[in-house]
């Protein structure tokens, strides 16, 4: 019989922290069981359908966590309720499907602490994913935890080369994590066939592709407004702007010239990232690898303050092994596409030489882990 797999993604303020465990979900369902718990709806599109779900009030629809707007809550709760709600449903969740494994990420116990006694309680292996840059911020709410939940955990996953990666857990005040920490790789996506995701796109052959996407779209309306403006600079080239979910930009209202062409949500983003000439993107632990997955080559504008962020960390550290420009203003965007469309005309696509395979090495962790309990 198949063991099962229980995910818990429901605390990152985008998408790239659900992104990255579906892609592990999907390499584990098959030899295993996989249940996905979340509050973001967008798992319907992101996860693959052989794999299942469940979805739970969002912290957002509670009115909690940053992206909560006053007035457009689910529901008229108290903060305490409202956590204790989410908290049940997890507990509850965990009880009947009974996982041998249960996989975290981000926030170890929760935004609000809802899965702490889960974890603590729960007979099955634990295993924490982590994606190996970490802000102050991050650092912060993972040493907060308290003792026991960290050390409640089997594995410590992370989903990077070690020589990218800033966490050293060596460094904590936890030494007992040094032995459970594993860097396992990038995680990739599946290699896509380029002229076929051109094909549905409707991209003529020979046209060069710039694809300009933010992830959830959250605080990038200037960016973007201004890869739509591009376009009008490069008219032999095709653009697809992808606004996100989470943007306040109506596709109704952008002005743009005919070689551009704007929607709000894709499901195939991954597969155009990869398919693009060049994919002119936030930064995002997702948006990067599934460029490289392709071979494009990448213009990165990050959409934080600060130059500690993620976006900007992760993408300087990459940039010694792989084509990627961070821009110092977006007012450099338009000298910068233009070298990097002459590379793309002069060069074959580049390589990536770091590891990743982060969803295939996690399984083969999961294997051993599993056949000891």
């Amino acid at each position: 019989m198949r063991k099962k797999i229980l995910f818990f993604a429901q605390d990152g303020i985008g998408m790239g922290h659900m992104r990255r465990l579906a892609r592990v979900a999907e390499e584990l369902q098959g030899p295993y069981s996989t249940l996905f718990v979340t509050g973001k709806r967008e798992v319907v599109w992101m996860l693959p359908q052989k794999c299942e779900f469940i979805h739970i009030p969002s912290w957002q629809g509670l009115g909690l966590g940053s992206r909560a707007i006053k007035g457009e809550e689910w529901i008229d709760i108290e903060s305490e309720s409202a956590i204790r709600m989410v908290r049940m449903l997890c507990f509850s969740i965990e009880r009947i499907y009974a996982p041998d494994c249960i996989i975290v990420d981000h926030i170890v116990g929760g935004l609000f602490g809802e899965l702490h006694s889960l974890l603590l309680s729960s007979r099955a292996k634990k295993v924490m994913i982590m994606r190996g840059t970490m802000e102050k911020d991050d650092a912060k709410h993972f040493l907060e935890h308290p003792s026991d939940i960290l050390n409640a955990f089997n594995a410590l996953l992370v989903a990077s080369d070690p020589r990218t990666s800033d966490f050293q857990p060596e460094n904590s005040r936890l030494p007992a994590l040094v032995h459970k920490t594993k860097h396992v790789g990038y995680v990739l996506p599946h290699t896509v066939q380029a002229s076929v995701v051109r094909m549905r796109h409707s991209l003529p052959p020979d046209t060069p592709w710039v694809v300009c996407s933010a992830g959830g779209g959250r605080n990038a309306e200037r960016f973007l407004q201004h890869c739509m403006k591009m376009s009008e600079h490069f008219p032999t080239v095709f653009f697809d702007v992808v606004l996100g979910p989470y943007t306040n930009v109506e596709v109704s209202r952008t002005k743009h010239s005919s070689n551009c062409r704007v929607r709000k949500v894709v499901p195939d983003l991954a597969e155009m990232h990869a398919a693009s000439d060049v994919a002119v993107i936030n930064g995002g632990y997702n948006s990067l690898l599934e460029s490289i997955s392709g071979g494009a080559r990448i213009i990165v504008f990050p959409n934080q303050d600060s130059p500690e962020g993620d976006q900007y960390v992760h993408s300087r550290r990459l940039a010694e092994y792989y084509p990627v420009q961070l821009l110092e203003g977006i007012e450099t965007l338009q000298e910068t596409l233009g070298k990097t469309l002459r590379n793309c005309a002069l060069s074959d696509r580049p390589s990536f030489t770091l590891a990743h395979d982060g969803a295939g090495t996690i399984r083969g962790v999961l294997d051993d882990l599993l056949q000891s309990a």
